[in-house]
């Protein structure tokens, strides 16, 4: 596994919206930021690459989205979900306590919530 341990990894499938998320956690210092444009592609780079954190788009609660977040547990990545139309009471058990950051993302939501992970 390779990777300094400030490591930062996006999953979300809308390139602009990747974008602006790297934008914004580089804008608070953040700087070894990989995408994933899907969870499939993410489980590839969590396999391969130590993370920090990860900030992963959950579209729907599905079996992928929890296996993925268990993975992410059991390699003790810390994780938010970030979910535009998803209500937290969809969520599988094993992301009920995981924070969530709701879409459009803003830069204030972002840094309150960094710190604590």
């Amino acid at each position: 596994m390779t990777g300094p341990m400030d490591r930062c990894l996006i999953v979300e499938e809308n390139f602009l919206i990747r974008q602006d998320l790297a934008d914004i956690l580089q804008s608070l210092g953040l700087q070894n930021i990989d995408e994933a444009e899907s969870i499939p592609r993410a489980m590839e780079l969590i396999a391969a690459t130590r993370y920090r954190l990860a900030l992963v788009s959950i579209i729907h609660a599905d079996k992928r989205s929890q296996v993925f977040a268990e993975e992410l547990k059991r390699r003790k990545i810390s994780f938010v979900v970030t979910a535009a139309y998803l209500a937290t009471s969809d969520f599988p058990p094993s992301m009920m306590d995981v924070p969530v950051i709701s879409k459009p993302y803003s830069l204030e939501a972002i840094k309150t919530i960094l710190p604590s992970l």
